[in-house]
């Protein structure tokens, strides 16, 4: 692994988070790979292309058991080594396909492509390695790469969008061929599965912390890998030093990749300005902020502690090997500059994506302003920057903490830092005005646009009905220069004077009209066009104090009540149909001396069971299900993944943004795949099965030998050979638990229509799986969720 990540937000309650452990979420054509006429303007998140590479020719149990065999003709090494490679043929062949099946893994598109032909620039340097190994770009805004033991190579998107030449790619992709080369995934898995070995042994030290150092390559192999790596590319033409730059940028990514000054002043007017004290708070987060970075940044020794070569350190050993090299002839470039170019600028587009899907709203945000300086405004950095704003609205009216969307002090360092805190320190009203602003500018740009109409509608809305603005106030509000006008009823009570408590103020939550946020659209010439649309999505005083005072109130509704009592009576005639993702299955079996055992091999084979089972309940049933094929197979085609594809994003997107009502960046993308599907339901069903192995109690047996009731021979013998054969099978009897999570969605409102969770003493048996699903697709049909 080139870069660990050690910050991954999780935004999830327990439940979600216990469904995107089990779930493996896995995209249509763009069909536009030319330089000169893609376009940027319109751009669409990227799937996959062409023909299916070579990895998913075959299932993954055939390809485990085709290395067993190798392995086992070999003959070489000790028994226990050969266990070991047997384990890691298998795990190794199960999770390169999962990932492979994910989704979130793109060939074919134009990224992988020259990812592709820079890669094989490489390998064409040396015969041996021609043909060995295939290249994928990862749909992941962390900037990492890794080599498989099956040569894979995968390269994020976070980490393409940050780089600044075609030598710095080389230099990557050089590393991990070289952690292939000489098979570290092997040997990491061997030193990992003595090391837990040892450590059962000692019954010392927290496990878990431990494996989680282990799994990581070693501080050796690291700088085998960097070493080698740059062997391999002094028989190419690539510029060895500025490819060393790579290591330089892997310090900086938590920092945007390319920085400008966004400030206050960008934002404010003559009539808007920020309150003093939101700046001074603004301010002593960012400095607190900076202060932990410094710590983070200043140049880190070596030591033999650690776990991990630091980057100085990696930076200072390769320097050395290129100082003794001629480095005459050498080119930034090899494919081409302008090819280069072209992939910069499509990873980040592409990464903006994958942040509106991540529900990293401040990133978004303050990125879209980077590439608009970077490159030019175009309509789809109008619908990104829209997006981040009307997010982070819906998410603070929820009171969500914005440090989980993308405005983590901690996190975002560099000039990101500073806006981000303001989102942070804003209150509802406050943003909600601020954002009202920047989406109105955008509206006035792109007033054609349905996703944009549809975005400024719906937030105009909740401005009103949950944050309790009037548009009126912004309209009629006075600035200093023209101070408001009081009447009896607004006038400003002093210390000693009287009022009748019956003329409080009641109507909601708002401030008076002075209100500095009211003041934002006071410099604006469009004042009559302003008050058109005012006019067009205006709700009533009435409607806002009604809908104010219910979004306070946690209690169930009269409907929704009625809906629980009427549970599995009424049905729910709405869903005509289901799409759902083929099952997923994890199986373990677990025993104290040997810890949790993965089961892949019945893997496969349960998950085809469970397709079967869906199939047989939805013909019995009379009830559509069309399960999309989502796993390795000789029907599986380019077009299946990335129907599947398309799918799994919203639903990512859908689980990122826990609101249950949000709109959706990828609600568009979305429509035309399920309306091909005739439904717009769409099911995630994922099972988790275990085996226990029970715990042996020795006083239970003492009690069997009889020695324990009488110290009668005949009594003994009789209880001895009549109880401790039945207690012999009941202490060694494995205990089965099997656990299901079900999600339903209704795609076209974002609306969840069902959760279920169920977890049963059972063993995994034909009739019973069956009618586990009979079960839950009866309610799906009559459960009614609001």
């Amino acid at each position: 692994v080139l870069l660990n990540n050690k910050n991954l937000d999780s935004i999830m309650n327990r439940f979600i988070l216990v469904v995107i452990n089990l779930m493996f979420g896995v995209g249509v054509l763009n069909g536009q790979t030319n330089i000169n006429t893609f376009d940027f303007k319109n751009y669409k998140p990227l799937y996959c292309e062409g023909d299916l590479p070579e990895s998913l020719n075959s299932q993954s149990s055939s390809k485990a058991l085709s290395a067993i065999a190798r392995i086992e003709r070999k003959k070489k090494g000790s028994r226990k080594d050969r266990k070991l490679e047997r384990e890691h043929a298998i795990e190794s062949n199960f999770l390169e396909d999962q990932m492979l099946m994910s989704g979130q893994v793109l060939f074919g598109d134009p990224l992988t492509n020259y990812v592709s032909k820079v890669g094989n620039t490489i390998l064409n340097a040396d015969d041996g390695l021609k043909g060995t190994m295939q290249f994928f770009v990862l749909k992941s805004t962390i900037p990492n790469a890794y080599a498989t033991s099956n040569g894979l190579v995968f390269v994020s998107i976070g980490l393409l969008s940050r780089l600044e030449n075609e030598s710095q790619l080389a230099m990557i992709l050089a590393h991990e061929i070289q952690h292939y080369i000489k098979k570290h995934s092997l040997k990491k898995y061997k030193t990992v599965k003595k090391a837990i070995a040892s450590i059962r042994k000692a019954h010392t030290g927290d496990l878990d912390n431990k494996i989680n150092d282990i799994y990581r390559f070693s501080k050796k192999q690291e700088l085998e890998a960097d070493l080698l790596g740059l062997e391999l590319l002094v028989d190419t033409k690539y510029d060895l030093a500025e490819g060393l730059n790579v290591f330089e940028i892997l310090k900086f990514t938590e920092y945007p990749f390319l920085e400008t000054k966004l400030d206050f002043t960008d934002f404010q007017n003559k009539d808007y300005n920020f309150p003093q004290e939101a700046i001074n708070q603004v301010y002593t987060n960012v400095t607190k902020g900076e202060e932990g970075d410094k710590a983070e940044l200043e140049p880190k020794k070596d030591d033999d502690k650690s776990t991990h070569p630091s980057l100085n350190f990696r930076i200072e050993k390769l320097q050395k090997k290129i100082d003794s090299l001629n480095l005459k002839g050498r080119e930034l470039f090899l494919n081409g500059e302008a090819q280069f170019k072209f992939m910069l600028k499509l990873s980040r587009y592409e990464l903006l994506t994958l942040y509106l899907r991540r529900a990293d709203f401040g990133r978004a945000f303050y990125l879209s302003k980077v590439m608009e300086l970077a490159y030019e405004p175009t309509l789809y950095l109008a619908k990104v920057k829209a997006m981040s704003i009307y997010g982070m609205f819906e998410h603070k009216l929820r009171d969500h903490g914005l440090e989980n969307y993308g405005c983590s002090n901690e996190l975002n360092r560099g000039e990101w830092r500073k806006i981000t805190n303001l989102f942070l320190v804003l209150n509802k009203k406050e943003f909600g005005s601020f954002g009202a602003n920047i989406l109105w500018e955008i509206y006035v740009n792109h007033r054609r646009d349905p996703f944009i109409i549809k975005i400024i509608e719906k937030y105009f809305e909740r401005l009103q009905l949950r944050a309790g603005i009037k548009l009126e106030d912004y309209l009629t509000v006075q600035t200093d220069n023209a101070p408001i006008q009081k009447t009896d009823k607004d006038k400003v009570e002093t210390s000693g004077e009287l009022r009748n408590p019956r003329l409080r103020a009641t109507t909601d939550e708002a401030k008076s009209p002075q209100d500095y946020y009211y003041g934002v659209f006071k410099h604006r010439t469009d004042q009559y066009e302003l008050k058109q649309f005012f006019d067009k999505v205006k709700y009533s005083s009435s409607e806002i104090k009604k809908a104010t005072k219910t979004s306070k109130s946690t209690e169930l509704t009269e409907e929704q009540k009625l809906a629980i009592k009427n549970r599995y009576v009424n049905t729910n005639e709405n869903i005509n149909g289901l799409v759902l993702f083929q099952p997923q299955i994890s199986r373990y079996t677990y025993g104290l001396n040997f810890g949790t055992k993965r089961e892949w091999l019945k893997e496969e084979i349960t998950r085809n069971e469970l397709r079967s089972d869906w199939e047989f309940i939805a013909n019995k049933l009379n009830f559509p299900i069309q399960i999309l094929n989502n796993s390795i197979n000789s029907d599986l085609s380019t077009d299946d993944m990335n129907r599947f594809s398309i799918l799994n994003d919203w639903m990512i997107e859908r689980l990122n943004n826990d609101t249950g009502e949000m709109i959706l960046f990828y609600g568009d993308y979305v429509k035309p795949v399920m309306s091909s599907l005739g439904t717009n339901y769409l099911c995630w069903d994922g099972y988790e099965y275990t085996l226990s192995y029970r715990n042996i109690k020795l006083l239970m047996w003492l009690y069997s030998t009889g020695i324990l009731v009488e110290p009668v021979a005949s009594r003994s013998f009789y209880l001895g050979s009549v109880v401790l054969p039945i207690l012999s099978y009941i202490q060694f009897k494995k205990d089965g638990l099997f656990k299901e999570y079900t999600m339903v969605f209704n795609t076209e409102t974002g609306v969840p229509v069902y959760y279920g969770y169920k977890e049963i003493d059972a063993y995994w048996r034909k009739d019973f799986r069956k009618a586990q699903v009979n079960r839950t697709v009866y309610e799906i049909r009559h459960t009614l969720l609001k």
